[in-house]
């Protein structure tokens, strides 16, 4: 794990993954110092994944998810976001088996059973995409303006 972090953090700062005037951002450099402290720390390497992710650094956001994923298996939202990082790959075998993951480790993850509908759309399944989404929904009904496209996502263009 402590690599990957480290090779990943290296090619973060070269290639300002998530870039800003004077190079990464405040939340990217934090994280940064929290790994460098705790190379395990699965709040951390869970963050530097989205912030890959949102810089449109797919590789770099699956290798950090997947460190998470080493580092504490059976947390549902590293899953997630490891799917979230397949997905944006154009992965989507791959990004199924780790929504799915989430989904045994808690039934009803919302954020698991977003990523599903998400996929079987993609899959021209509206039928499977709506049971799905409204699992998820019951769950937490805040994602309902995520389901109507009207809340960015660090992850969405």
């Amino acid at each position: 794990v402590a690599q990957i972090v480290v090779r990943d953090i290296g090619r973060s700062r070269s290639t300002s993954c998530v870039p800003t005037a004077g190079g990464m951002t405040g939340e990217a450099l934090r994280l940064e110092q929290i790994l460098k402290r705790d190379p395990s720390h699965i709040g951390a390497l869970l963050g530097m994944s989205l912030l890959a992710l949102a810089g449109r650094q797919t590789e770099s956001a699956i290798r950090m998810a997947s460190a998470a994923i080493v580092v504490a298996p059976k947390v549902g939202n590293a899953w997630v976001t490891l799917g979230q990082a397949l997905l944006a790959a154009n992965r989507q075998e791959e990004a199924e088996q780790a929504y799915l993951a989430a989904i045994r480790l808690d039934g009803m993850n919302a954020f698991a059973r977003m990523g599903l509908g998400e996929l079987k759309i993609g899959a021209g399944l509206p039928q499977e995409a709506m049971a799905h989404y409204e699992l998820a929904l019951r769950r937490d009904h805040a994602l309902v303006p995520a389901l109507l496209g009207m809340w960015a996502t660090p992850w969405s263009g």
